[in-house]
């Protein structure tokens, strides 16, 4: 038998990824399982004239963001009163990172909602749920919006 002891919930703060957050945590209280949960803060592209600053800059706005989203899941956190819940807080690619960290903790499962991006849009900017899908130590559930849904069966 699969036993869930830790599940990773990668979010980016969406809708969707609070859909998502509803499922890890049904699963973490059905499991008794701890939740991690995990906001990667996407390092600048540097090839994109408009994202250049000198280093101390970008260092100061990375530091700023990851203090910011610390502030945001450590609300989240306090509002999951049945689950023993950790906060991550890391920079760099989000596939790469949410990979790092399920494999660093040892997590048995994650859960993430996934954007619904299609055609040119998905080509372009990919799915980060389609990477970890692929490349994650541990299974993954993927947790498409309602509102995906709805629109996909003609609804909305």
């Amino acid at each position: 038998m699969i036993e869930f002891k830790k599940i990773l919930h990668p979010t980016d703060f969406s809708d969707n990824s609070n859909e998502a957050l509803e499922v890890a945590v049904g699963m973490a209280e059905k499991f008794g399982a701890g939740l991690f949960l995990l906001h990667v803060v996407e390092s600048f592209d540097y090839s994109l004239p408009e994202y250049y600053m000198a280093e101390d800059e970008l260092r100061s706005e990375i530091a700023r963001r990851m203090e910011g989203s610390r502030a945001e899941l450590e609300k989240m956190a306090a509002k999951i009163t049945n689950v023993k819940t950790h906060v991550f807080v890391e920079d760099g690619k989000p596939f790469m990172e949410i990979i790092r960290v399920a494999k660093d903790q040892e997590a048995d499962m994650i859960v993430l909602g996934t954007r619904g991006r299609t055609g040119l849009a998905h080509i372009l900017i990919g799915s980060t749920a389609e990477k970890v899908v692929r490349t994650a130590p541990c299974p993954v559930l993927t947790v498409r919006s309602k509102e995906d849904v709805r629109n996909e069966a003609g609804g909305g």
